[in-house]
């Protein structure tokens, strides 16, 4: 989630718990990670998550889930929006620790999406929690 506070700044929070709506017709879940958030955006370690404990949110998760937010940033259009809604098959691909593919739009790469910006999302979206980039690192490279 991406607040705007009344500054005009905008604050990231909760990435974790985001879901992915489409269509008119209602949801249907079967699975309890629903609870926790979608695939899409959602760091596999949650997605394995057994207990309320492993689920728990931390920096870490945040990181993989802004990562995810930079490639919508720079696309406009959802991670793995290339793939059928087939949540099953992108839940996998995120366990395996597979990325969604990189864009290479001339409109997409005049918006900064360079080696460094792909290099940097590839790191938050490292499966090992441990590997990804802190939030300082983050902003080093940023700016």
């Amino acid at each position: 989630n991406i607040f705007i506070s009344s500054t005009g700044v905008a604050r990231i929070a909760d990435f974790g718990l985001s879901e992915f709506v489409e269509g008119e017709k209602p949801p249907r879940y079967s699975t309890e990670w629903y609870n926790a958030g979608n695939p899409r955006w959602q760091a596999p370690e949650l997605l394995r998550a057994s207990s309320t404990e492993e689920a728990r949110r931390k920096t870490e998760t945040d990181i993989f889930a802004y990562g995810r937010v930079m490639l919508e940033l720079f696309t406009g259009r959802v991670p793995f929006s290339y793939l059928a809604d087939t949540t099953l098959s992108i839940f996998k691909m995120v366990l395996d620790g597979q990325f969604p593919d990189r864009p290479l739009d001339k409109d997409v790469v005049a918006k900064g999406l360079d080696d460094n910006m792909w290099e940097l999302m590839k790191r938050c979206w490292s499966v090992d929690p441990r590997r990804r980039p802190t939030t300082g690192v983050i902003l080093d490279q940023l700016k």
